[in-house]
């Protein structure tokens, strides 16, 4: 006793702190192109590329690995077999999505393998869940058997199967087996769904572009996955509308950015973006205030563990002209690639560009970075791994150590 005692005092008279650091994690489409210079040229190519992808940053380092997620494209639609498969072959880094289109999703059948995947990973899924992106087919939940039900929209259609699918987490045993006890006709035996993980609901996330859906998600104790993945200079990062109540479905385009990054200007670094939305616009708000409308909700809400937040920002670090060189032709290769599709040919573009201790700077004066905890980075598995892993450990090694969790 007398030596914890000792121990705490100097503690205190030392002031010695432990810095807690920024989550960092890639985000990948696993796009596929059959091109010959596309480093994934089937679809075998994406899913095997991409499980090589997660351990080897797993061993550089890196935190987290999400997955974008779309039905009817060259790219990853569902998650479920292809995060398992990542499970088996890591054991630290967390492993989600960004996110999981409900439109599309029976929330009990994704109840049963989130929670076999979940387990199969070591209680390590990050599930990110959402309405789904504007830019998927036309009602292509459709063609999956779902419709929305009478004086519904889809984005009603996705908040309900939200909400089923959260209590089927709770893991309550409410669902009436057929054959009851043989001593007790009358007594009939409950069951829950399963595979069932006990720490999975504590580990959803939602993808919020508007206030009112960032509100939502605070109530109900989820994690939040904020839309717009634009720099500080942006002053307009969402599109406010209440897309919990609305009777038309009015598509919620994530912030979009135009921008040339190849290449610094002097040696100084980049952040660039101009803010786009579709729809109906009612009010802006910038990334803070939406992080921060989202955080004073979920205080009122009266949760007792602490929230977590992700963005996305692009952070190319080049520190020589080498390096210079090869990010321009990267970005020449992905031009080539896609050049009827402005997003899988701009993955680097409206971030961070230019050294390291630049980027650095830039990153402690971006407030909504200040107040997320989890940062993710995008990659473009179509250029290879080599590019990939070796953006991602620069960041790892020059740029998260001076980017403290200094959240209260």
């Amino acid at each position: 006793m007398l030596l914890k005692c000792y121990i705490a005092r100097l503690y205190n008279e030392l002031k010695i702190t432990v810095s807690i650091l920024k989550n960092i994690g890639f985000i990948s489409f696993g796009r596929w192109n059959e091109q010959d210079q596309s480093s994934t040229r089937s679809q075998r190519d994406a899913f095997l590329q991409t499980i090589e992808m997660a351990v080897a940053a797993e061993e550089i380092g890196v935190d987290s690995a999400f997955f974008r997620i779309h039905h009817f494209s060259n790219s990853f639609s569902s998650p479920f077999p292809l995060l398992a498969a990542i499970g088996t072959r890591t054991t630290r880094i967390e492993i989600g999505t960004a996110v999981v289109d409900l439109r599309y999703e029976n929330p009990f059948y994704m109840a049963e393998t989130a929670g076999a995947t979940d387990l199969i990973c070591g209680e390590r899924l990050q599930l990110g869940l959402g309405r789904g992106a504007p830019w998927s087919a036309i009602e292509g939940w459709s063609h999956f058997g779902y419709q929305p039900e009478a004086g519904q929209n889809e984005t009603d259609m996705a908040i309900k199967r939200a909400e089923i699918f959260l209590d089927l987490l709770n893991g309550e045993k409410n669902i009436k087996l057929e054959n009851p006890f043989p001593d007790d006709p009358s007594d009939y035996r409950m069951a829950r769904v399963e595979p069932f993980s006990p720490s999975l609901k504590q580990r959803i996330w939602w993808a919020s572009g508007s206030l009112s859906s960032a509100e939502w998600a605070a109530k109900h104790g989820l994690n939040l996955q904020s839309a717009g993945n634009s720099g500080p200079k942006t002053d307009k990062a969402m599109t406010e509308k209440n897309a919990m109540t609305e009777k038309k479905a009015i598509p919620e385009k994530k912030a979009g950015t135009s921008a040339k990054t190849g290449e610094t200007q002097n040696g100084s670094a980049t952040s660039s973006s101009t803010a786009g939305q579709t729809g109906k616009m009612v009010k802006f708000a910038n990334q803070p205030d939406h992080i921060k409308h989202y955080l004073q909700a979920w205080k009122e809400a009266g949760h007792k563990r602490k929230p977590r937040v992700a963005i996305i920002r692009e952070l190319v670090p080049l520190d020589n002209e080498a390096e210079k060189k090869q990010f321009h032709d990267v970005s020449a290769k992905l031009a080539d690639l896609w050049p009827n599709h402005r997003k899988a040919r701009t993955v680097f573009e409206g971030g961070y560009c230019g050294s390291s201790e630049e980027i650095v700077e830039l990153m402690k004066k971006d407030e909504a970075v200040r107040l997320a905890d989890t940062i993710m980075i995008p990659v473009a598995n179509e250029i290879g791994l080599d590019f990939n892993l070796r953006l991602l450990e620069k960041i790892v090694k020059n740029i998260k150590p001076y980017l403290e969790d200094d959240r209260q």
